[in-house]
């Protein structure tokens, strides 16, 4: 594919470069902020080689292209040179925004955080067969390797909050790095005087939500600054100022409410896992693909990184594997029923790209399009994720479940769970669809 040609096409067809707001990607999806929705040409764009589907939703216009998008994308950011201006779009009510803001700060680092789970898989699977002793230089290294994108998330999310929010990511990289300051980092959990100010010293490892507060309140002061300070010493005076402001709240304030708000958000979903596992394998298993749809997912992120981060494991990692399995599985029925060529070679792809961990294909290829292997998928994923979700399966690595990375659950709780379910979901699905979901007539 030549992505250069793409480009220009999908540039063309969205109203031309004076209509792009901002653009991004995530892992499967072209992002674009649009002046006016009306312009777009989206019949026309659908039927464009290497475009699987589009999507509106959250103030987004979403092109789901597959996992070569990153490469895509940057062939569009060439061809539309944006500055670092923010352009004023349509208001987004409070939903769209929260969504927008998770998926914007998120989405950039998906892969990265994917690549580091596969590795750790890949670590473990060495490790279970005596290949890599865990005491070795060699294991040490490729275990920081897959580690450091966790345990230093707020380095991450210092420099997507702050593109997202168009604050100065070098100030914010400045102000996580006081989060894990040596001498700070040794006082965790100590009690230290501020100018009289009694405060305990907080964790940041791993956290999510105080350097994206932070980040916010950067942008706010960096904005009042702007005003205030005189030209020829605002270099030097508002970075001043921002750090002598800004560090101490972190610490003081924005830690210890955050602890408590991640402490609570654990309990309150470690209380529900309690209370009905197979409820709550119910619900994400049938509701996650259709979340998937409108990006509505990426609210449950910050969830999963809490849990990590206070509980030292998560239970909606493992149920993912059903829940993309049980797409896979659909897309397969529909491969297997078909006589058709097309369909054939549609939900063949989508079958392959879900079991790798990428379901939009599957998703827009086939289930959504006809419309009974979506629902015969997701009752199967209810099923897959309530059988994951009962034998106790956790998730110590944050990785999406696929072929390439059930090892990085082999020494985590319920793993034999996680495969019986996935397994379920996705012979479930495939029977469903084939007997009941679809026939060549829906073509």
């Amino acid at each position: 594919m030549e992505y250069k040609v793409l480009a220009a096409e999908i540039i063309e067809l969205i109203g031309s470069k004076d209509n792009v707001a901002s653009v991004f990607n995530c892992a499967t999806r072209l992002r674009f902020k649009l002046k006016d929705d009306s312009l777009v040409q989206k019949e026309e764009l659908e039927k464009l080689e290497g475009v699987k589907g589009i999507v509106t939703g959250a103030g987004q216009f979403q092109i789901i292209i597959g996992s070569k998008v990153p490469i895509l994308c940057e062939e569009v950011k060439k061809l539309l040179d944006l500055s670092d201006t923010v352009v004023e779009t349509k208001k987004m009510n409070p939903l769209d925004m929260a969504i927008d803001t998770i998926s914007s700060i998120f989405s950039p680092m998906l892969l990265v955080m994917c690549g580091a789970g596969v590795l750790k898989g890949f670590i473990s699977l060495l490790e279970y067969f005596a290949i890599l002793d865990v005491t070795s230089g060699a294991y040490i290294l490729l275990y920081a390797a897959s580690d450091a994108v966790f345990n230093f998330l707020p380095f991450i999310l210092a420099v997507t909050a702050a593109e997202k929010f168009k604050a100065n990511k070098f100030l914010s990289l400045i102000i996580a790095g006081s989060m894990f300051y040596p001498s700070i980092t040794a006082l965790t959990d100590t009690d230290l005087s501020f100018f009289g100010l009694t405060f305990t010293v907080s964790s940041f490892a791993s956290s999510v939500l105080p350097i994206i507060f932070t980040v916010y309140l950067q942008l706010k002061l960096e904005k009042v600054l702007n005003r205030i300070i005189p030209e020829f010493v605002y270099p030097f005076l508002m970075p001043f100022i921002c750090l002598l402001v800004l560090v101490p709240i972190v610490f003081i304030v924005i830690g210890p409410i955050f602890a408590e708000v991640s402490s609570w958000m654990s309990t309150i979903f470690s209380n529900l896992y309690s209370f009905s596992p197979i409820l709550l394998g119910v619900v994400l298993g049938f509701s996650w693909n259709f979340m998937v749809i409108f990006g509505v997912h990426w609210g449950v992120v910050p969830v999963i990184l809490t849990n990590l981060a206070v509980l030292g494991y998560d239970m909606i990692i493992p149920m993912v594997g059903p829940i993309n399995f049980c797409m896979a599985g659909a897309a397969f029925g529909v491969f297997l029923k078909t006589k058709k060529a097309n369909v054939r070679a549609a939900a063949g792809t989508g079958a392959l790209t879900a079991a790798f961990g990428i379901t939009e294909p599957s998703i827009y290829g086939t289930n959504l399009k006809y419309k009974r292997p979506m629902v015969l998928g997701g009752i199967a994923g209810a099923v897959g994720a309530s059988i994951t979700c009962l034998g106790g399966a956790q998730g110590t690595a944050v990785v999406i479940p696929s072929i390439l990375t059930f090892t990085a659950f082999m020494n985590d709780k319920g793993f034999e769970f996680l495969l019986i379910g996935t397994a379920v979901a996705f012979v479930l699905a495939a029977v469903l669809v084939y007997f009941f979901g679809y026939n060549d007539s829906m073509e």
